[in-house]
């Protein structure tokens, strides 16, 4: 006999839901999906977005993420795609960039400079660099870092072509320029020629300061080169702080000084067209610093410094040692051994000047008269053949003029020019 299942209130309401969830599945559609590039997740395709402009489509996750919207293009790009400049406050592309060749930095397209640096190479930088270190010349458009230009003193402005920063018809040089790098031919040392770098050579470089009569300082320079062969161991440069042309020599030892390079001429040519007595103009002896040891070097600061000795050092340089801006004595100089021309207690007008590569003695007048130049670098090379020999309680000028006596033969223009004042 059949049985008869008699449905319950429950079966019957789990059928009817079941009835309906059929229905309803056969009406829904069903949902596409697609596979983000950045992340490699499925998402709908309805979540998906498409970023054209570099063909990805993207969850909206990743594109929070991983990419940043560009202002400028209205388009998101990828983060390794793009940079923040500092310089702007905001985000570029890559492409829209260039790294500065001066300061290694990005910088925006905008900013980017032709420029030619200070070893002449062309180059690229950005504003920044630019306005720190660079000048657009007077005879070029392009810019150029500040060592790679000649500025004129006399025109107030920096060129690019040296020969325009002095003249075009006269060889005068501007203030910046470097004796060495003008002369490829010859210094003499002992009568062997030597360039370059002077080792431990005993040597000294004079700059002559000078006046005008009257004359233009070209037509000055002009005048010495054409009669005379200083070209041949010398430059005229302009100084802004004298009338005159500066005679500027290639470094030499003291006989070479008297024996090879011509004063004696140089000087009588100038005489009639330029004065060296006159103002504040002075003669400026460089000695090499390679051929003196810092013991050596300590003990020339400690005498030139010394009050002590003023009145030796005011007859010899005969002007007063102790009352000028040029050549300001200090009394501490000798713990400043070896300091750069750029410490307050060894600046560029102390009566020992140390650079890098020279000790300039600036304490000499300006003179025409070559005894009187041949006079300063004899001084200059017995003060360290004094400084050498002596000890650190004889730097005094009695001993120094004992040792002038004793060696009276290296030195006859210092000797005769001392002994002459003694004696009147």
């Amino acid at each position: 006999m059949p049985i008869t299942v008699i449905p319950t209130p429950d079966s019957i309401a789990a059928g009817v839901f079941a009835l309906k969830q059929r229905s309803l599945d056969m009406d829904m559609p069903e949902v596409e999906t697609g596979t983000c590039d950045c992340c490699g997740e499925e998402s709908p395709e309805s979540a998906l977005i498409d970023l054209s402009n570099c063909q990805d489509t993207v969850c909206e996750t990743c594109q929070q993420d991983e990419y940043t919207y560009l202002s400028n293009h209205d388009e998101w790009f990828p983060n390794d795609e793009v940079v923040f400049l500092d310089s702007h406050d905001e985000f570029y592309h890559q492409d829209e960039t260039f790294i500065c060749d001066d300061c290694g930095e990005q910088a925006h397209e905008d900013d980017n400079n032709s420029a030619i640096s200070s070893s002449h190479d062309s180059i690229y930088i950005c504003d920044s660099c630019r306005d720190d270190s660079y000048i657009l010349p007077e005879d070029d458009c392009q810019y150029y870092h500040i060592d790679a230009l000649y500025y004129s003193e006399r025109q107030d402005c920096y060129f690019a072509n040296e020969s325009l920063a002095y003249t075009s018809d006269g060889p005068l040089y501007s203030y910046s320029t470097d004796v060495l790098c003008q002369i490829d031919h010859i210094a003499y040392l002992d009568n062997n020629r030597f360039t370059g770098q002077f080792g431990k050579h005993l040597v000294f470089g004079v700059e002559l300061e000078t006046g005008t009569r009257g004359d233009d300082p070209r037509d000055i320079a002009k005048t010495l080169c054409n009669n005379t062969n200083f070209q041949e161991y010398g430059i005229c440069k302009e100084d802004g702080s004298v009338s005159g042309p500066e005679l500027v020599s290639l470094p030499a030892t003291l006989r070479a000084h008297k024996e090879t390079l011509n004063w004696t001429k140089w000087c009588e040519v100038l005489r009639p067209i330029a004065k060296g007595y006159y103002g504040n103009a002075g003669i400026h002896v460089h000695i090499n610093k390679g051929a003196i040891s810092s013991l050596t070097l300590g003990k020339m600061l400690v005498f030139c410094n010394s009050i002590e000795n003023a009145e030796l050092l005011s007859i010899v340089a005969q002007r007063d040692v102790t009352n000028t801006s040029w050549c300001e004595l200090n009394s501490s100089k000798f713990d400043k051994v070896g300091k750069s021309a750029a410490d307050p207690y060894n600046g560029k007008y102390s009566i020992l000047n140390v650079t890098r590569n020279t000790v300039e003695c600036r304490m000499f007048r300006s003179s025409l008269m070559p005894d009187r130049v041949y006079k300063n670098i004899e001084f200059c090379h017995a003060l360290v053949k004094f400084c050498i020999n002596t000890s650190a309680r004889q730097l005094n000028s009695n001993y120094f003029q004992g040792y002038l006596t004793d060696n009276k033969h290296d030195y006859p223009y210092l000797y005769k020019f001392l002994n002459d004042r003694s004696e009147a």
